[in-house]
């Protein structure tokens, strides 16, 4: 939805919020309808359900944007869908985005030995969303290009706290 575009490219605030919530609303009201016409277990009824969880994360409910994804995942995998399906990926690409906001709220709040276990399993899903990216597409491809920063990432936020545990010690 344009909603949840535009949310993620605004400043934290109302506006922001407004616009999660508009997306919410028009992704379950899209949901409900296609789940009905085509089957929970649609790829267009599971595309949205991952939006749903998405923005469930993003509007700071982890645990909730976690349970539909692995929801999703989940209904992917018994519907018989390929690892390399698109839907598919994204479902495992967004759970590794959730351990990694686990990662940085624990580090933010001085517990570097959960954020170190949220960004090695954030790191350890990214790796595997970007080798079924490559398998899928290329190295080069735009996604794996984004799977590979948040690898980057992730490993560097570990060394960064290995540091600091380093120098605490």
């Amino acid at each position: 939805s344009s909603c949840h575009q535009y949310a993620d490219n605004s400043e934290p605030g109302e506006m922001r919020a407004t616009l999660y919530a508009r997306a919410l609303d028009a992704y379950q009201g899209s949901y409900d309808a296609r789940a009905r016409i085509r089957g929970e277990s649609s790829s267009e009824a599971l595309i949205t359900l991952t939006n749903i969880g998405v923005v469930q994360w993003r509007t700071g409910n982890l645990d909730e944007g976690e349970r539909l994804l692995r929801k999703a995942v989940w209904r992917y995998e018994k519907a018989g869908f390929s690892r390399s399906y698109p839907g598919y990926i994204r479902c495992w690409y967004q759970l590794a985005n959730i351990k990694e906001a686990r990662g940085k709220m624990a580090e933010e709040c001085g517990d570097f030995g959960a954020a170190m276990t949220f960004y090695d399993e954030a790191r350890s899903a990214h790796e595997t969303v970007y080798r079924i990216r490559v398998e899928s597409s290329s190295a080069l491809s735009v996604d794996a290009k984004k799977s590979e920063e948040s690898i980057q990432r992730c490993a560097m936020a570990i060394e960064r706290i290995a540091n600091i545990v380093g120098a605490i010690e």
